[in-house]
């Protein structure tokens, strides 16, 4: 196929036609030139990510011979995953946030630093500022080390509130493994409890059923003791079976 050639005439139609329109172009050009410079000087930020790792270990519940290794990758993964929730828990973001302060920002010197922290600012960072994640994109639960990635416009304010929340996690999960701890304590009190209960109550039967037995009782003792050398009866009986 042969390429449509272009004349000399179409060329300066062409030409013409672009001229004739040259002020709403070049309007529109300098327009969302200007948008553009706008949001690249006063409205888009960098991104900075500040990450820290973590091992997970199982060395609070599992037994010594296993050297804190988890059982199977499923209990890892629901270790990992509770770090994650934890990690976003609103209380855990909140405290982080309080003990950095607020963003410094364009109208941070109208603003007081006391004043408390926003829902929306607990709700943004909690869904898009943190991530936890395994290394090298693997999945959860495949690997001990996990690495928990706070997103902030600046790199010191990423390090703080990486390093606010670390410490408020660890609290947390602090108080979550004590209350799972003391949950244990009470179901063994309780099935310890009852167990003595019920052995209180069986060595009271006993009791009556000796009282009951009066004077048969060596005799009904040497029945169902074997080892025992026995009453006259048992002898007798004995002596019985073997004739």
């Amino acid at each position: 196929m042969n390429a449509p050639q272009v004349t000399n005439q179409q060329l300066l139609s062409l030409l013409r036609t672009y001229w004739q329109w040259r002020a709403l172009w070049i309007a529109s050009t300098l327009l969302f030139g200007a948008i553009g410079l706008f949001y690249v000087v006063f409205l888009k930020s960098d991104l900075w990510v500040a990450s820290q790792g973590f091992i997970v270990r199982d060395e609070a519940n599992g037994a010594v011979m296993r050297l804190g290794r988890f059982e199977s990758q499923t209990e890892m993964k629901a270790a990992q995953e509770t770090i994650l929730e934890m990690a976003r828990n609103p209380m855990v973001v909140r405290t982080a946030l309080e003990q950095v302060g607020p963003e410094p920002g364009l109208f941070s010197w109208f603003s007081s630093s006391a004043r408390p922290v926003s829902a929306s600012a607990v709700d943004g960072l909690a869904r898009n500022g943190i991530e936890v994640r395994a290394p090298r994109g693997a999945e959860l639960g495949t690997t001990e080390v996990i690495y928990l990635d706070v997103k902030q416009s600046s790199p010191e304010r990423a390090r703080k509130i990486n390093v606010a929340i670390c410490d408020a996690l660890e609290h947390h999960l602090q108080q979550v493994r004590e209350s799972r701890a003391d949950a244990v304590v009470g179901e063994l009190s309780a099935a310890t409890a009852s167990a003595r209960e019920s052995l209180q109550e069986a060595t009271q039967r006993l009791q009556r059923m000796e009282a009951d037995a009066g004077a048969d009782l060596s005799d009904l003792r040497g029945l169902t003791d074997t080892n025992s050398g026995g009453s006259a009866n048992r002898q007798m009986l004995d002596a019985i079976k073997s004739e």
